[in-house]
Formats: C-alpha cells, structure tokens, sequence
C-alpha cells in the first residue's frame, strides 16, 4: 500500500482575481464556428464560479498532468482546498497553495486508495489519462489507467462513505460494518466530474452534439467511453453524482518543463519551430479540429464543482470552432518567427490547405451549446498566447 505525501506549502502568492475574458474572435478563413441556439451568458453564474459561497476541498487525479495541472491551478486560485492526486513525487511549482497526494488509481486497489483520499471531499475531478499511442502496449494501459483507474477510484469513493449498494438503493443514511450492524452516519458523496473526450465519437467532421452515438476509432476513445460507462453505473447503483465532460483537443503552455507534453498538435508544432526551425506537416493540412483552450476547460469545471442538480448530464466542452491544421501550423510559425527573429517555414509537402485542386475536408461542428447554457461560460481563442508561452517554456531545455 502507499503512504500519501503531503505538500502544505507555507507561504504561495495568490492569483490575481480572474480578468473577464473577451468573447471569441470573428471566423477567420479556415475556421467554422457552430454558433446554434447560443444564449446570453448568465451573469448569476458566472459570478458564482469567481466568488464561491465557500471553499470546496476538491480531489484532482491526474492533478500534475498536462490538464490536471490547468485545473488544479485555476480551483486553487478561486480558494478551494485542492488535492492534487499524482503518480510522481515531484511538485510542481504552480503559483496557488495545493496539497500532492502520491497514488495512482490504476495501480492500487480500491480499499488502498480509499485509506489515502481526504475526508469530506465536495467534488472529485477526474482527469488521470493515458494516450501514450506510440507505445507498443498502449492498447493494455489505456484500458487499466482509462477505465480500470476510473472504476477503481469510483469504488474507493464508495468505500470511503461507507455506503453500500442496499443502502444507496433504500437511501438510508447509516454505514453497515463487516458484522451487519449498523454503525456511524454514511459520508456524502463527493460531485464526481469525469474528464472524457470527444474522440468517443469517432467523428471528424459534419455535426457533433451529445446526442451523437459515440463510434470510437480509437483506444484512447474506446477505453474513456468505457470510463463514461463506469460513471453511470455506479450512479445507477450507489447515487454516486457525476458529470462527464467531452473535452476536444486541448491546447495550452504546460504548467512545467518536467510535466510538458508535446504530442498535442500545437507543442508537437512550436517545439518543431524551436528545434528545427521550419515546421514539416506529415497529414492533410486541410483537416478541421476543434481546439480547446485549456483556460475555458478549467473554468468550465470550476463553474460545475457546485453543480450536484446537473449530475447525469455528458457535455461536449469545445470552442465550437475548427480550423485547419494547416492553418494553426502557419500560426505557428508566423508567431516563432517574430518571437526568434529568424524565417520559420512549413513544410505541407506541396499540399496547401486552401488549394481548391486539394481535396476539401467536410466540415467540422462540435456543439458546446448545451455547456455554454448550463454555466453562461464563453470560450476564448488564446491560441497565440500560449504558443508564445509554450516558446518560452521551450528555451528552458538543455
């Protein structure tokens, strides 16, 4: 069994309150924007996310990772008490105060992790993954960190209450001990906030809501629907509160050097220009994604940590616009060139994204209406901050 580490920083500055963020860009060419059924933002909730009631002591798996490390960042700003739950021991220095658990669900069973989780959690975000696709075994560890890590973590929380599935069923109030007898109070369970993906879908273009059947094409879409799966049950049988949030593909500077993550498309495309100095494009340039800016993604879960009424609902968390790949690439290094002072070009193999001769790529939706309606959230194109600040990051290594 492992022992937990705790970090209890002494002193950390606080962050500066939240600006209001401005509203999306118009369309450039390339990009699609799903505006359908948009709603004003509700100001009510909004301003809930940036003042709370009270601070939430709050669970992050995965805290330290690539997105965990966003949402650890942003709650711990807002005043909660954050738990960040990492398999490594190294701390990342953030600029909040947050406590580091060393556990990793997919290695533990579930009445070991139960002994090391905080008492009186109000919301367990969920954002421990694994998308290593390169690795000749990823299809086997996808499936024990993606769904195995899930299952395990819901049942420690069900452990950790003390409630058992007779008792969630009759909704009584009292924790059953291992002799039958009736003992202290059961403790209620934490809002359980589970970070999927939209690769569920198995789609890459025409329209995507939550309605849309998922058809994953892929281990790392397979193995988080059987996550989403998990998630029901285990409301189904314990009352378990969960949201599921489908998030598209996530950009933002990583949090550290020792945590950075350079397979998602915009690091994978600035560390090229800070290393090769030219950007090489080895698929269609004409693809359409939609990109997330992590900021939106971690204020989308610190506008739900509260949100219990909303358990049982899947939302798409997305711009709602796409743009080429060749696009963002040519982003890329417009913004390197003028950071570095030097030409970085790109490469696309003779293929242009807006070559009319190029087969054209069907268009790409993926509604985040039905999220921009529960929180009165707006998204935000940060798209050439971070890459200036992924740069940055960059110039730490050797």
């Amino acid at each position: 069994m492992q022992t937990p580490l705790f970090y209890h920083p002494a002193t950390a500055s606080t962050a500066a309150p939240e600006a209001a963020l401005p509203d999306p860009s118009a369309d450039l060419p390339g990009e699609q924007r799903d505006d359908s059924d948009a709603e004003e933002p509700n100001a009510a909730r909004d301003q809930e996310e940036k003042q709370p009631a009270r601070p939430l002591r709050c669970l992050i798996t995965g805290g330290l990772g690539y997105t965990g490390a966003w949402i650890t960042e942003h709650l711990a700003s807002l005043g909660h008490e954050v738990y960040a739950l990492s398999r490594l021991e190294e701390k990342v220095e953030l600029d909040v105060p947050y406590n580091l658990i060393k556990a990793d669900p997919a290695m533990l069973h579930p009445e070991d992790l139960a002994a090391l989780l905080p008492q009186g959690l109000d919301c367990v975000v969920h954002s421990r993954a694994y998308d290593d696709y390169e690795n000749t075994d990823c299809a086997r560890k996808a499936l024990m960190v993606n769904a195995f890590g899930t299952r395990t973590l819901l049942q420690a929380l069900v452990l950790r209450s003390g409630r058992n599935e007779e008792q969630a069923q009759a909704g009584t109030g009292c924790r059953m001990d291992r002799d039958g007898s009736d003992s202290a109070p059961e403790l209620e369970l934490p809002l359980f906030i589970c970070i999927s993906t939209t690769h569920v879908y198995g789609k890459h273009n025409g329209a995507v809501k939550e309605s849309t059947p998922p058809a994953p094409k892929n281990d790392f879409g397979l193995t988080h629907m059987f996550a989403e799966e998990y998630c029901r049950m285990y409301m189904r049988q314990y009352g378990l509160p969960c949201i599921i949030l489908r998030l598209s593909n996530c950009y933002g500077a990583p949090k550290s050097l020792d945590r950075a993550r350079w397979k998602p498309l915009l690091g994978a495309l600035c560390r090229s220009a800070a290393k090769e100095s030219r950007i090489v494009l080895h698929s269609n340039p004409a693809v359409l994604r939609d990109f997330l800016w992590l900021g939106d993604a971690a204020r989308t879960v610190a506008a739900l940590v509260r949100r219990r009424d909303l358990a049982g609902n899947t939302f798409n968390v997305a711009s709602g616009t796409s743009r080429n790949i060749g696009r963002v690439a040519e982003l890329v290094a417009a913004s390197a060139s003028r950071y570095y002072g030097r030409v970085i070009s790109v490469d696309t193999g003779g293929q242009r994204s807006d070559s009319p001769a190029f087969r054209r790529i069907p268009e790409l939706h993926i509604s985040n209406t039905a999220v921009r309606n529960a929180t009165g959230l707006q998204f935000s194109d940060r798209m050439e901050e971070e890459i200036i600040s992924t740069l940055r990051i960059l110039e730490q290594e050797a």
